[in-house]
């Protein structure tokens, strides 16, 4: 996206531009994947310390480094900024430093501390994943309407909160092998793109919150 790009080769830009959707991909994935994890054992602390093993042993192991180099060579900074970045905190903290390297495990960890409620509301109800979804747009609403700032730091993150959610109810219906009508599934993501897309062109201020949301 840096280099600048001569008109017919403007798809190719369009379409490099899309790349980031592997991540919506893989927070999709895993929740399904977290779905299979909760039924080998429910126990929510072996969960943890399953995720726990997984991510942060690996996650310090290059972070450590990474920022020592950074805050000794780069960009110098204060032992709490430094600890901030290594924990990967200061994705969440407001005004302390904009660096986005290591947003992704700012986002999953809290993800993976919440799992096993939404687990557990699925299991009761596997429609309770309309209202979590309801929730996790309300979030980014509010975070536009109130405070448009801190919104913009944290964007890369809340706004991928709905996938997540509904990767959460796809991994209950696969694991009870229910199967999906894939024309009706076509046909539906089609008429909700075509009228997100016909209320963002057509319907929408581009200075209004809704121009935000969509």
């Amino acid at each position: 996206n840096e280099y600048q790009w001569p008109g017919y080769l403007y798809w190719a830009y369009k379409l490099i531009s899309e790349g980031s959707i592997g991540v919506d991909i893989f927070l999709f994935l895993s929740g399904i994947g977290l779905y299979y994890s909760m039924n080998k054992k429910t126990d929510i602390l072996d969960f943890y310390k399953r995720r726990f093993e997984r991510i942060v042993p690996i996650y310090l192991l290059i972070s450590v480094p990474l920022y020592i180099v950074i805050f000794l060579f780069i960009k110098p900074g204060s032992l709490f900024d430094y600890l901030l970045h290594v924990s990967s905190f200061n994705f969440w903290y407001q005004n302390r430093g904009s660096w986005g390297e290591t947003w992704y495990i700012s986002f999953i960890i809290p993800l993976y501390l919440i799992y096993p409620f939404i687990y557990l509301l699925m299991q009761k109800n596997k429609k309770s994943f309309i209202p979590l979804l309801i929730i996790s747009f309300a979030v980014k609403i509010l975070l536009i309407y109130c405070n448009p700032a801190y919104y913009e730091q944290i964007e890369l993150a809340v706004s991928r909160l709905p996938i997540f959610i509904i990767g959460c109810y796809c991994g209950l219906l696969v694991y009870n092998k229910k199967e999906l009508n894939v024309t009706r599934g076509i046909i539906l993501s089609f008429a909700t793109f075509i009228s997100i897309r016909f209320f963002n062109i057509f319907l929408v201020n581009k200075d209004s919150l809704w121009y935000e949301c969509v």
